[in-house]
């Protein structure tokens, strides 16, 4: 897991060939402006997931296998769990077609807002969405689906 000031992704353009298209594509606009749903940015190797949701108390760890996921909040806040995938166990079956799997263990939590990115890649367990302090709130997130290849 990486996380860092948006303003120092450039930093980070090595570790993927398709992480320049995502710097690219957040310098290119506003990811405010962009509307709920997939942004399809090359086929199935990048694409931008932008979802509004209120935050929860609970939420389940969670882990992919064929795409890195790059997630920054738009508005709001969020705590998010983080664990290694090695100290944690599954509690489902992976769902190719979703490509996600459902985690048992315990995560240390983050405080995320609108200045930061983490970068998951498949070793790293995430628990997102979580409640910062005792309210819920509405946020607003951009989820980068990158293709491991």
């Amino acid at each position: 897991m990486i996380i860092d000031k948006i303003e120092n992704f450039g930093t980070y353009l090595g570790l993927h060939k398709n992480f320049i298209r995502v710097f690219d594509f957040l310098k290119s606009g506003d990811l405010n402006k962009l509307a709920c749903g997939r942004h399809i940015l090359d086929e199935d190797n990048l694409f931008v997931n932008i979802d509004a949701y209120t935050t929860q108390s609970t939420q389940k760890l969670e882990a992919h296998r064929r795409y890195i996921d790059v997630q920054m909040l738009i508005q709001g806040s969020e705590k998010m769990g983080y664990a290694h995938i090695g100290y944690t166990k599954p509690k489902s079956m992976y769902d190719d077609e979703k490509d996600i799997v459902f985690l048992e263990g315990n995560a240390d939590a983050l405080t995320v807002d609108a200045t930061l990115f983490l970068i998951f890649y498949p070793q790293d367990a995430h628990m997102p969405a979580l409640n910062v302090g005792a309210h819920p709130q509405r946020v607003k997130k951009a989820v980068f689906k990158v293709k491991i290849n």
